[in-house]
């Protein structure tokens, strides 16, 4: 591989791993809101509304770290995978939950979870094969 064929695969990677940073920024803050009112719709309140979500975007910012960890050393990372789509599934219901049962209203809070956790495998894929075979 090349000097430059090598310089231009980093600049892809580096524009890659920006846009699944804006992909998931996006998708926390469309389940922002929806999160604190699942917590405050139930007979009793907690009093840490807003840092609800965090019990849901915390596991996988964790797990997310732990997978590019995995792909950069090359060790498997399936507990780790398991916790990010797990906590994925839970954004997507307890937001779906909330909104209108029309496909529109429900496309409009699942997709955004949807497309970060797509980005976020294609930038470990990515990760994986820029380290090159073994």
């Amino acid at each position: 591989m090349t000097t430059r064929q090598r310089t231009v695969g980093f600049l892809i990677a580096a524009v890659g791993t920006v846009v699944v940073a804006m992909a998931g920024v996006f998708g926390g803050v469309v389940a922002y809101d929806p999160l604190p009112e699942v917590v405050t719709a139930g007979p009793a309140r907690f009093g840490a509304d807003n840092w609800w979500p965090l019990v849901v975007y915390g596991p996988w910012m964790v797990a997310s770290l732990s997978i590019l960890r995995s792909a950069l050393y090359r060790d498997p990372a399936t507990h780790a995978w398991c916790v990010v789509l797990f906590f994925s599934a839970l954004a997507v219901a307890l937001c779906v939950a909330r909104e209108p049962k029309t496909l529109h209203g429900i496309c409009a809070v699942a997709l955004p979870v949807v497309v970060a956790l797509t980005v976020f495998q294609l930038l470990v894929r990515g990760i994986a094969r820029q380290q090159g075979p073994c």
